[in-house]
C-alpha cells in the first residue's frame, strides 16, 4: 500500500485541477521512480530512459512504430476516466520494466493505450524489420488488470508468431531477454499485437522495444 501511495497522489492531483484554469490542462510530468509509482516489487532501474508524457520516447529510427490506427477497433474497451497522467506514469513503468526484460533495447515508436473491460482486447499494428529483434511489454496499474496476455500475429493471414508466457500476469512480456522475437523474413512485415485482459479491467499500456541482431 505504501508503494502505491505516489500513484494515488498523482491521480488525485490530476483529478482536482480546476477546469477554469485553462482550456487545455497541462499534462503533469512524471519524474518519480516507475517501480514505486505502481508498487511493483522490481522497482525501476535508475538508468532507464525518461518518457515523454503519453508515449514511449521514439528511437532514432522508429521502423516498428505502431500505425496511427489499429487495423480493427479494440473490443471490450472503455473510456479512460483518469486522464493522461495515468498513461504517463504507466509509460514510465514500462520503460523501467524494459531495463530488466529488454536490456540494451531501444523503444520503437509510441506506446499504445486502452482501457479494457474484462476479457477485452486491444490491437495495434507494427512493422517488424529484418535484422532486428523485438520485445513487447504490456502493463496495467495495480488493482486494475491483474492478468494480461500478449499475442503477435503476422498479417495479412493472422498467423500467430508468438505470445507471452502463460505464467505472466502483470506485466506480460513477449520476447523477454534471450527469448526475444527475431523475424526471419528478409523484408519488413506487418504484424498485429493483441493485448487482452485475462483477469480484471482497467487501463493498459503496450510498447515495443528493439535492437539489431
Amino acid at each position: 500500500m505504501r508503494k502505491s501511495l505516489p500513484l494515488a497522489i498523482l491521480i488525485a492531483t490530476a483529478a482536482f485541477v480546476p477546469a477554469a484554469c485553462s482550456k487545455t490542462p497541462a499534462v503533469p510530468s512524471v519524474t518519480l521512480d516507475a517501480g514505486l509509482a505502481f508498487g511493483f516489487p522490481d522497482g525501476g532501474a535508475p538508468d532507464a530512459a525518461p518518457m515523454a508524457s503519453g508515449g514511449v520516447a521514439p528511437s532514432a529510427s522508429a521502423s516498428a512504430a505502431p500505425s496511427a490506427s489499429a487495423s480493427a477497433a479494440p473490443s471490450g474497451s472503455a473510456a479512460n476516466p483518469l486522464g493522461p497522467a495515468v498513461d504517463a506514469a504507466l509509460d514510465a513503468a514500462i520503460v523501467a520494466q524494459a531495463a530488466k526484460d529488454a536490456p540494451g533495447m531501444t523503444a520503437e515508436g509510441s506506446a499504445g493505450h486502452e482501457t479494457l473491460l474484462p476479457n477485452g482486447h486491444y490491437g495495434m499494428v507494427v512493422t517488424l524489420q529484418p535484422g532486428k529483434c523485438y520485445t513487447i511489454i504490456a502493463m496495467s496499474p495495480p488493482l486494475q488488470v491483474s492478468e494480461l496476455d500478449v499475442h503477435l500475429f503476422m498479417l495479412p493471414l493472422n498467423i500467430e508468431s508468438g505470445h507471452s508466457p502463460p505464467t505472466d500476469k502483470n506485466p506480460a512480456v513477449l520476447g523477454r531477454g534471450a527469448a526475444k522475437t527475431c523475424p526471419i523474413s528478409p523484408i519488413p512485415v506487418p504484424y498485429k499485437i493483441d493485448v487482452s485482459a485475462r483477469k480484471g479491467a482497467g487501463r493498459v499500456g503496450v510498447a515495443v522495444f528493439s535492437k539489431s541482431k
